[in-house]
Formats: C-alpha cells, structure tokens, sequence
C-alpha cells in the first residue's frame, strides 16, 4: 500500500485528488485510512505530505492563468488602452478590474430598496439638500447621488401630468415629464 500512495502523490496529485474521488476519479484512500497510513509508515508519511504540500503550491499558481493571459475585459475595452488595476479581495486575493468599467459603474446609479426610496423621497419634500444624505462620511448617509439621479429619471418617467401653469396657451392639456419629486 505504501508504494501504491506514493506513486499517486509523486505524479502532482494533491492530497484532494487522493482522498476525495468525486469529478477527479475514484479515491485511492478515504482521508482517514490514508492519516493512519501516515502514523504507521512516518517516514513515508512525512515525505507524503511534504509532497503533497508542494504539490498544492504549485496547482494554486496555476489557477487563473487564463485570466491573466487576457487582454480585454467583459465589456470588450482593452487594458493596454484603457488601463487595468487591481483590487484586494476579502479572502485576501488580488483580482484584475477594468479601469474604464469601473468608472462607468461608479458613474451609473444603482435601483434602490423601498425604503430607502421612501425616505429620500420625504427628505427631498421636506426641502433638505441632497447632499445631507448623499455624502459618504456624513450621519444621514443613505445612497449615492447616482442612485437619486437614476431614481429621478424613473420618477419622471412614470409621473406625466397636464401643465397646470400653461392652462391658457394653445397647447392646452400637453403632458410633460416631472423630473423631480413632489409632495402628494
């Protein structure tokens, strides 16, 4: 048995591909036969992990490789023209980003919950400025100013009613846009 683990390690299996089976093919030892394995035969089990530690190592520098050989983001713009960045991620990674995508996206609004849709719209009657809960780094911080905007053009959108001021010209009961939030 000992002969039969150490040819499957040596390969650059990894200790998931011996123990685990499943879409890597049979296990050749569940994850605790091959641990008593390793407390019977020390020696074989210490270069065991060491080998399969190594071989780790070398399977994580290959992930990603296809998308570091990139040359265009989603969107189709090239990072020679455009520029490419990188981000920190939480599980401690770096990943790429677009910097043109990343602009748009900082540019672009995102759809609001209900209530907070509520709550700007009574903050906006009441007659605050925007920029009272549209600041980050303010108390009253609710969303982006991006986020009023888009909710502004969707407002308005919906909301069309006849002119109340232009009752007497020639173009009586013409519909136009509201673009900002009213009282009801």
């Amino acid at each position: 048995m000992p002969r039969r683990n150490h040819e499957s390690i040596t390969p650059g299996r990894t200790l998931r591909r011996i123990c685990g089976g499943g879409k890597f093919g049979p296990a050749i030892a569940s994850l605790t036969k091959f641990r008593k394995h390793c407390k019977l035969y020390p020696e074989w089990g210490a270069e065991a992990k060491r080998l399969a530690i190594a071989n780790a190592k070398a399977t994580d520098k290959l992930k990603g490789a296809h998308y570091s050989s990139r040359t265009h983001c989603r969107r189709g713009h090239e990072f020679a023209v455009h520029g490419l960045s990188y981000k920190n991620h939480v599980n401690g990674r770096q990943y790429r980003y677009c910097k043109l995508c990343n602009k748009i996206n900082a540019r672009q609004g995102s759809k609001l919950p209900d209530e907070i849709v509520e709550k700007v719209k009574s903050l906006v009657r009441s007659g605050n400025p925007l920029n009272l809960f549209t600041s980050g780094g303010k108390p009253g911080y609710l969303c982006r100013f991006a986020s009023v905007k888009l909710l502004r053009q969707e407002v308005g959108a919906e909301q069309t009613e006849p002119d109340s001021r232009k009752l007497n010209s020639p173009d009586q009961g013409r519909l136009v846009t509201i673009p900002y939030f009213r009282s009801a």
